[in-house]
């Protein structure tokens, strides 16, 4: 085989990159060189398979089962045990038949679910498999909506796109027996009840309901409704709502005594607050379907009057608050304020606290040189390794914006917006500092940040993509993650960028961790040149603004300008969207970092 890398051929390819290119692994070069479209996947299921060598590549199948079903296998098979038997199938042949027949009844005295063994055992198998708790071997297929579609694709599938009725044994269209068999079902019920579900079949199931659980509705039940609380109760970290726990969290983070679910004249309250450990203040918590906040159109959902009945079991030295879910917020002003604690004034002394320039984030040597020691260390993807460097050097970052809204430097500085993020940062913070303040802006969309480009996802696709060259140009070289990847690898890094602050604070970065990188302040549109490789993430101007003088345009655009001037080997882009070069796309990756869990696409284009 001839090494890609050197050029030379090698009998034993494997043990020639073992020695003389140690900086790859086998499956690396595989992945880089010999890989074919679709390889490293399950033919059937898709499922990642495991490499096994330069000869063979990846496996194919990741079980058995995979593998037949994949219809060139089992139709090749199919034919084989044609062949030998004249038989389509194993259960088609009489003698296979009759074997299976003879083994059950020898092992367990029956066939099939006729044995109560193998009965309780299958039922058990299954209930366990899907989470079910079904009773009778009959309820399996019919009772499970996934089981019930993948037994009629099957019927489809074995019937050549035809489905056969289980009634009739009428042979349908594809496109029409769901219809048909529901209008038939329709109709039938209507022939028998003059309903669809009639008064008739609600008695039934009432009757049904208290012959099985002694009440008329499944939920009246104690042990039914003690599931459906745990179950609430699971999903809300020990709380009936979401909401109730955001008010639960407020009440914790001002060390403020409380008790939920408290039973107090003859009923559970959803929120008792105490005062020298009295009882002070009820809150309750009204959702919007239970307690009449919507309707039905037929008004049979509105429980106004049944709420009412609440203010009469509170006693007369208890105050009493009833917040809507839908204005939480209000809410808890309301309960600041019954507490004696003057809502307003705490958050004006707050903001007065926050009249200081704005608070960039600094951090300490030990802690950027170990962030960055990580980065080279370790290849994980997902990681936030350098973000500390970035951020502390690259001050300009807080004054650029999203796209219609204002900077977190903005934000600071505005006083209407300012209270806004310390009003919901109170809610879930103890203690409110300048820096979770920052990290407010972000959280609460009022002045969210910028984005920023993952330095593990630069070095990852570097290592992927460009490993064989010593230099890697960027014409976008921005805030410093790509540079950071770069020289992670110990590749030097020729970026250049039109922001002159911006590359300023990357010079900075440069000789603080004594970098291999040349950074220059340059005009794509003034600049050609002739490099090994470039690799960039164009300006998503739609969605950000971090220099005016950028123009707005595609990703696909700006992929032009960079292959008209630049004279490269290998071009690769990190792009959000793209139709112009969706042929040259490589790769999906999930950036963390870029405009929340956005699946960008990477794209690679060979001179």
């Amino acid at each position: 085989m001839k090494c890609e890398i050197c050029g030379k051929e090698y009998a034993h390819l494997g043990l020639h990159l073992n020695y003389k290119h140690k900086d790859i692994t086998q499956k690396e070069y595989y992945d880089r060189y010999l890989k074919k479209g679709g390889e490293g996947f399950c033919y059937s299921c898709g499922t990642p398979l495991s490499f096994i060598n330069l000869i063979k590549g990846y496996k194919h199948y990741c079980n058995a089962k995979c593998e037949l079903a994949d219809p060139r296998i089992s139709e090749k098979a199919k034919q084989t045990y044609k062949l030998r038997t004249g038989y389509d199938h194993n259960m088609h042949n009489p003698d296979s038949k009759a074997r299976v027949k003879n083994t059950s009844e020898k092992k367990y005295g029956g066939i099939g679910f006729g044995v109560k063994e193998l009965a309780e055992k299958s039922l058990n198998t299954f209930n366990n498999e899907h989470n079910t708790n079904i009773q009778s071997c009959n309820m399996i297929v019919h009772d499970i909506p996934e089981l019930e579609e993948k037994r009629i694709n099957t019927r489809i599938q074995n019937n050549n796109g035809k489905y056969i009725s289980d009634n009739h044994r009428e042979i349908l269209n594809i496109s029409s027996h769901t219809q048909e068999i529901n209008e038939k079902r329709t109709n039938t019920r209507l022939e028998n009840n003059g309903l669809y579900w009639s008064e008739i079949m609600k008695e039934k199931s009432k009757q049904t309901c208290k012959d099985k659980y002694g009440v008329e509705y499944w939920s009246s039940n104690p042990d039914n409704y003690n599931k459906i609380l745990k179950n609430r109760l699971l999903k809300n970290n020990g709380f009936l709502s979401s909401v109730e726990r955001k008010f639960a969290e407020m009440l914790k983070n001002r060390n403020i005594d409380f008790k939920y679910n408290y039973y107090y004249n003859n009923k559970h309250w959803d929120f008792a607050i105490f005062k020298d450990k009295k009882l002070d203040l009820i809150v309750e918590i009204n959702g919007e379907y239970n307690h009449g906040l919507i309707a039905d159109a037929d008004n049979k959902h509105i429980k106004g009057e049944n709420d009412c009945k609440r203010f009469e079991q509170v006693g007369n030295n208890i105050k009493f608050l009833v917040i809507d879910s839908k204005k939480i917020n209000d809410g808890i002003k309301e309960t600041i304020n019954l507490l004696g604690i003057d809502y307003n004034n705490f958050i004006e002394n707050i903001i007065e606290s926050c009249n200081i320039p704005f608070p960039y984030p600094t951090y300490d040597d030990k802690r950027m040189h170990s962030d960055y020691e990580r980065l080279i260390k370790y290849n994980n993807i997902k990681g936030s390794q350098t973000y500390s460097i970035i951020t502390n050097f690259h001050k300009s970052i807080w004054k650029c914006h999203l796209k219609n809204k204002p900077s977190p430097f903005d934000a600071w500085n505005n006083s209407k917006l300012l209270r806004k993020c310390i009003e919901n940062r109170f809610i879930y913070k103890s203690i409110l500092s300048t820096q979770n303040i920052l990290h407010g802006f972000n959280i609460c969309k009022i002045a969210p940040k910028i984005s920023l480009f993952s330095p593990n996802i630069a070095k990852y696709l570097i290592k992927k993509y460009l490993n064989e060259y010593s230099e890697i140009f960027d014409p976008f070289c921005g805030y410093s993650g790509r540079m950071l990847g770069c020289c992670a690898l110990n590749k030097k890094y020729i970026g250049n960028d039109i922001n002159q602050i911006t590359i300023g604070e990357a010079n900075q970065i440069k000789d603080y961790l004594k970098l291999n990188a040349d950074l220059n302040c340059i005009d794509i549109f003034k600049n050609v040149g002739t490099y090994n490789c470039l690799f960039t993430c164009p300006p998503y101007n739609d969605k950000e603004n971090w220099n005016e003088n950028i123009k707005n345009l595609s990703c696909d655009e700006w992929i032009d300008i960079c292959l008209s001037h630049f004279n490269c080997e290998k071009y690769l882009f990190v792009v959000d969207k793209t139709e112009k070069y969706k042929d040259f796309v490589i790769e999906e990756i999930e950036n963390n970092s870029h405009f929340n869990t956005n699946k960008e696409k990477i794209i690679l284009i060979k001179q």
